[in-house]
């Protein structure tokens, strides 16, 4: 997994993370509640450092496949409230405000996200930002 920050943001779509869950990484830039966090597939060198068994408490919900999130309750211990499973396939939409803050000034940006099967591993996406 790219350790560069700017691999995990998306241009022009503030707040959004994509396999963000590097320690340092997600302590020091996802700090507001506002942002989203998006899971490919659950591979250690994509979700690590994400606590287990509980621990994880936010600031944001976590996105990803069906099977990816089973995976996330089922064996990493991710409250079911904090994961969001969307079917591949199904578009969904976001809106964020400037870098994500909620309480920010800026424009708000709406995009649409749709999971496609990546043929990776059981729930890895493909991840379309439209």
């Amino acid at each position: 997994m790219n350790d560069a920050s700017d691999c995990h943001v998306i241009p022009d779509v503030p707040g959004v993370f994509v396999d963000a869950f590097r320690g340092s990484y997600m302590a020091q830039k996802t700090k507001v509640a506002a942002n989203i966090f998006i899971l490919s597939h659950y591979h250690g060198d994509h979700y690590g450092s994400l606590p287990r068994e509980g621990n994880y408490q936010g600031p944001a919900q976590i996105h990803c496949t069906e099977i990816t999130a089973a995976l996330l309750v089922r064996v990493h211990g991710v409250s079911e409230h904090l994961v969001v499973a969307h079917p591949l396939g199904e578009t969904w939409t976001i809106v964020t405000s400037g870098d994500g803050d909620a309480n920010s000034k800026e424009l708000t940006t709406t995009t649409q996200i749709t999971f496609y099967d990546a043929n990776h591993c059981p729930g890895a996406a493909i991840i379309l930002f439209h």
